[in-house]
């Protein structure tokens, strides 16, 4: 268990689940008053390292080996760690996302590439091997207003 950030009210710790191996660690987000688990939301794609942004964003249909997420997923969840508020960022409209290896698992380490935050506005890369040329990437950057989520 190692510390992440701390909210106002919550604390985020990640959890490996078994050290040194495949899995991306859990992610706990812990009450500060009482100390209660509130919620294990599994992998993440991105967590904000600065209060004025309390949120955490991961896949909102992860499945069965909480790294896994299905090749017809279609939001991300932003948990705002203040408010305790989720919202639904729809990825519907990105064709990226709508034919992952066509019903086979894709790892959800393999696709979060890389995340910068540039004027509030979080951009995401995500990554993954065109089917055919498997040396070749194909890539989606999706951009998510960060103070759409604070409220």
């Amino acid at each position: 268990l190692y510390y992440l950030m701390d909210f106002k009210t919550k604390i985020v710790f990640s959890k490996n689940i078994i050290s040194g191996c495949c899995d991306l660690p859990d992610n706990i987000i812990i009450d500060k008053k009482t100390g209660k688990v509130l919620a294990n939301i599994g992998p993440r794609v991105w967590y904000s390292e600065n209060r004025e942004f309390p949120l955490i964003i991961y896949f909102g249909n992860l499945i069965n080996n909480r790294d896994q997420v299905s090749s017809s997923f279609s939001n991300l969840v932003i948990h705002n760690l203040d408010s305790n508020k989720e919202f639904y960022f729809d990825l519907s409209a990105y064709k990226f996302f709508k034919d992952l290896d066509e019903g086979y698992l894709t790892y959800h380490r393999d696709l979060v590439e890389s995340y910068k935050v540039e004027n509030s506005v979080l951009l995401i890369t995500f990554s993954k091997q065109h089917k055919l040329e498997k040396r070749r990437a194909i890539k989606q950057v999706v951009k998510i207003n960060l103070k759409d989520y604070i409220s």
